[in-house]
């Protein structure tokens, strides 16, 4: 196991954050050949509030992060080609990388799950 979290706000509303969920989720198979092809075997995404603002966290489980993020930047699948559309939403600047052990799953039971995938 080889876990990250990132703590990412967004500028949408949550109509669209819950668009891009349905988008991923449409074909779990699609999802599940995203996931392989990027070398991830685990990701679940929350929706957070604070002070009035959406976030997301994203947890990632995979051997190389930086690899398996230019593989998906990489990719001509619609999938990720959906996924990189919706990073638009995000505020790059702001991100923060959640301080978490590598080696077990962080679980945010606070936040609203949107999704989990496994490859």
């Amino acid at each position: 196991m080889n876990y990250r979290a990132a703590k990412i706000p967004v500028s949408c509303d949550e109509t669209i954050i819950r668009q891009w969920v349905d988008d991923l989720t449409v074909c779990p198979q699609t999802l599940k050949s995203a996931l392989q092809r990027e070398g991830v075997r685990h990701e679940v995404w929350y929706l957070g509030r604070e002070h009035g603002k959406l976030f997301l966290i994203g947890v990632m489980d995979c051997d190389n992060h930086e690899r398996a993020v230019q593989i998906f930047l990489e990719s001509e699948h619609d999938i990720d080609r959906i996924h990189r559309e919706f990073t638009g939403h995000w505020q790059m600047d702001d991100i923060e990388q959640l301080d978490v052990s590598p080696q077990h799953e962080p679980r945010y039971p606070q936040y609203e799950k949107l999704f989990e995938a496994f490859a």
